[in-house]
């Protein structure tokens, strides 16, 4: 797996990343954490954000309480 650095600034770097939409994908770019923005292609952008979302409403009441 090989990245391509496109654009870099003080702490930020936009880069091409190969990808297939499957979990595995979709999990390393979430292991980054807040540390990584897609910014395109939009369908993989709104995935991202409804994978984050889901993951921030583990949060949103005590734990076990979802269970």
């Amino acid at each position: 797996m090989s990245f391509t650095q496109l654009k870099r600034r003080q702490q930020e770097a936009i880069v091409n990343f190969p990808f297939i939409e499957n979990d595995y994908y979709y999990d390393i770019l979430l292991s980054f954490g807040d540390k990584c923005e897609c910014l395109e292609p939009p369908h993989i952008r709104a995935e991202m954000k409804r994978k984050i979302q889901d993951i921030a409403a583990l949060y949103v009441s005590p734990a076990f309480d979802h269970l």
